[in-house]
């Protein structure tokens, strides 16, 4: 199943479980459920849930919904440890550094087929390196990595998922 359809399903059964799976026929006129989901990170993972914030799918099913966008996983986590938010998405790293802790919290995960991360650059390094634009494309991965030794490479924490992974 391709990962935009994992994506969509999952947004509503998101949408089924918190709504209380009600039908037009037998629902009661309720003020709006809050929901508030903290990400730390503003990828294309989220799309789905950004489309039915903006095509009003949330109010449709009585859904007070706010996407707050953090500075990392450590602040995501404290955010539902602190009940600020119910739901976050964020590195399984940082759920495990948790619930080591001794904090309680239930995970669902989504294990995707393969680790996605993009490294963006500007054409000073690029020139930096002898590359040009149109050869990165053309580059196997391998290449990619060669290319990249010996560069610092910015994250936004340093204990956070994407600074483990450049490492």
């Amino acid at each position: 199943m391709k990962r935009r359809t994992k994506n969509l399903l999952l947004l509503f059964a998101f949408v089924f479980v918190v709504g209380g799976g009600q039908t037009a026929v037998n629902a009661q006129p309720k003020p709006p459920f809050k929901v508030r989901l903290a990400t730390s990170t503003a990828g294309l993972d989220f799309a789905p849930i950004w489309i039915a914030q903006r095509k009003g799918y949330f109010k449709e099913e009585g859904i007070d919904f706010e996407h707050i966008l953090t500075t990392g996983g450590a602040v995501t986590m404290a955010a539902v440890m602190n009940g600020d938010v119910q739901f976050v998405s964020t590195a399984a790293s940082d759920v495990l550094v948790a619930r080591s802790r001794g904090d309680r919290l239930l995970s669902v995960g989504i294990f995707p087929a393969s680790l996605e991360w993009h490294i963006a650059t500007n054409n000073k390094w690029l020139e930096s390196r002898g590359l040009a634009k149109s050869q990165i494309a053309k580059m196997t991965v391998a290449q990619k990595i060669q290319a990249l030794k010996g560069t610092t490479i910015g994250a936004v924490t340093v204990g956070g998922a994407p600074a483990q992974v450049v490492r």
